[in-house]
């Protein structure tokens, strides 16, 4: 309307640095704003208590008074994720020493996945890679063997997969197969229950430097803070809230993200009451040459 004016209230807290923080390349350096509202009645501490419970989006919405994208429904991960936390800082580079686990979703003519490599401690995830409307193969040798290429020279890799592994009905290759054609030792995760799938990875989250993700996998970060979500359900509660399934919606960040889940199976103790043992049993990668 025309009678519409905006008033915008100076900020919690400042950020010395956006924009590379914002970028990923940085850690954001936050300071209190001295002309924030209402300081002397607030406890010591109060904003910088705040930010270390917050995800970098809501630092950005409710301390630094950006606009933002928010959560496009209940974040698969809200409790486990924070930017400052679990992305570096800096672009990561394998080490041949250490094998570098490729943990993909392999299913429909959507695959993803991400590649991990244990490094000081942490696990970090390093690359990240998606296939839109292509074929698997199509993924495999445009996408992921030029990734590898690059990026691996020298290293062991070998591929975790989406268990269901579904045989190509042309072909009648399953993607283990078609890994193991092209020279990429490949095994099935050890399960696809989404329960179990989301508990690896939250169990690194939430271990001291357990899981590192390389500021350059910009598909993932936004999975953790926007747009990973749990299916809604039709209908509502008796309270009138919002119903929501076990399962994550499918979506432009669910299969990146379910290759990071079948990729933490590998690392993470989780045990699947229908198997004797939820970790991979251990295989010889292939060294990319």
């Amino acid at each position: 309307p025309d009678n519409l004016e905006y008033f915008e209230q100076p900020p919690a807290m400042i950020c010395t640095n956006f924009e590379a923080a914002d970028a990923g390349d940085e850690e954001p350096v936050l300071e209190v704003n001295p002309h924030a509202e209402n300081l002397r009645n607030l406890p010591a501490g109060y904003y910088d208590n705040m930010r270390k419970a917050f995800s970098w989006n809501q630092v950005k919405a409710f301390l630094l008074m950006k606009w933002v994208s928010s959560a496009k429904g209940k974040l698969v991960f809200s409790r486990d994720f924070r930017r400052s936390a679990h992305v570096g800082k800096v672009r990561t580079k394998p080490i041949t020493t250490e094998v570098v686990t490729l943990g993909i979703d392999t299913s429909g003519l959507h695959p993803g996945g991400v590649a991990l490599q244990p490094q000081a401690g942490s696990l970090v995830v390093m690359d990240e890679v998606y296939g839109e409307d292509v074929a698997f193969e199509q993924f495999v040798t445009e996408i992921l063997l030029p990734l590898l290429a690059a990026r691996y020279h020298g290293c062991e890799i070998l591929a975790v997969c989406d268990p269901s592994n579904p045989k190509d009905a042309r072909t009648g290759v399953t993607p283990v197969q078609l890994l193991q054609k092209y020279g990429i030792r490949a095994v099935v995760a050890s399960t696809n229950k989404f329960a179990l799938r989301r508990e690896a990875v939250s169990r690194l989250l939430n271990k001291r430097d357990g899981l590192v993700i390389d500021p350059a996998c910009k598909t993932l970060i936004r999975g953790f803070e926007e747009s990973y979500v749990f299916k809604k359900l039709k209908g509502t509660s008796t309270s009138g809230g919002q119903l929501y399934s076990t399962e994550a919606e499918k979506n432009e960040v669910s299969h990146v993200m379910d290759g990071l889940e079948y990729g933490a199976l590998g690392f993470a103790r989780v045990v699947d009451d229908d198997m004797s043992r939820g970790r991979l049993p251990k295989v010889q990668g292939r060294r990319v040459m």
